[in-house]
């Protein structure tokens, strides 16, 4: 068994079905079964429960995940010890991710970090699509549910938590549904209405980013799933439910291998696990 086992064993589990599976690891859904079917002839036992809605981890699968997720760890740990250093790093750096992180999290800690690395230019990317890699730039991304292809590194360092939200001054049983969707994969926003029994007929309003679905909440008209950061800023919304959150998504960095040793990479890098530490507010809570 090897680590690039591993990491199809991993896509599968969390993706709950090889289709899913073969979107995470840009591979094809032949590709996914070929691969589990090979390394359930090499166990002996099968690792997946076949279902017409997707593929169900068995006991024995349950057992190795743990162990699959800490490698997986530690397979990254070993890319960013090796990552070369510089005392005065330099050059762009493209920053790929929602409109919403950069405005609400990211951009007020800019300035202490360009004056920690003056010759460092950051480039920020509104958007919800794979990071685009050209010879121009080093580039990275900031993605929720989606998982590293093979020649790109991840790392989770924040888990953010999203609640349905209204204004407080209208009934939200009147109001349709609007939501966040975009992207490569299919978001786990819209596959938490589903669970929550919201047909897609019932979602009237979709949009690339959480702050135009706060627009959209404002008028009154709909009620969204939205980060807590976002939806308890404003005065005007309420949260349908009180207590836990109702989805919590882990924020993961995506780098390819081929840049992650330059030392403005690993700059930002750092910077990035800094600043979204501090907005981690999921306490320890459970992973996507």
């Amino acid at each position: 068994m090897e680590w690039d086992d591993l990491k199809y064993v991993l896509a599968v589990a969390r993706s709950g079905s090889f289709l899913g599976a073969a979107h995470l690891l840009k591979v094809t859904h032949t590709t996914v079964g070929r691969r589990i079917k090979s390394l359930e002839r090499d166990l002996s036992q099968p690792l997946f429960k076949r279902t017409r809605d997707g593929a169900e981890p068995t006991d024995i699968c349950k057992r190795i995940l743990p162990t699959a997720e800490e490698i997986e760890k530690q397979v990254r740990n070993v890319s960013i010890a090796a990552a070369a250093t510089s005392a005065e790093p330099e050059g762009t750096v493209r920053i790929h991710t929602a409109a919403w992180l950069i405005d609400n999290v990211l951009m007020p800690s800019v300035p202490a970090f360009q004056s920690t690395y003056p010759k460092i230019q950051l480039f920020f990317v509104g958007d919800v699509v794979d990071t685009i890699v050209d010879d121009v730039s080093p580039a990275l991304s900031l993605r929720f549910d989606v998982m590293a292809k093979r020649n790109e590194v991840e790392a989770e360092i924040a888990q953010f938590p999203f609640s349905v939200y209204h204004r407080r001054d209208k009934d939200p049983e009147m109001m349709r549904w609007a939501t966040v969707t975009g992207g490569p994969v299919r978001m786990r926003t819209m596959a938490w209405l589903e669970n929550f029994g919201v047909s897609k007929d019932q979602v009237d309003l979709l949009a690339n980013d959480a702050q135009l679905i706060r627009a959209a909440v404002r008028t009154g008209f709909y009620k969204g799933l939205m980060p807590e950061l976002l939806g308890d800023a404003d005065a005007s919304l309420t949260r349908l439910n009180s207590g836990p959150p109702d989805l919590k998504r882990n924020l993961r960095t995506i780098t390819p291998r081929r840049i992650i040793a330059h030392p403005e990479v690993q700059a930002v890098l750092a910077w990035l696990r800094e600043t979204l530490k501090s907005e981690d507010q999921a306490d320890g809570g459970s992973a996507i």
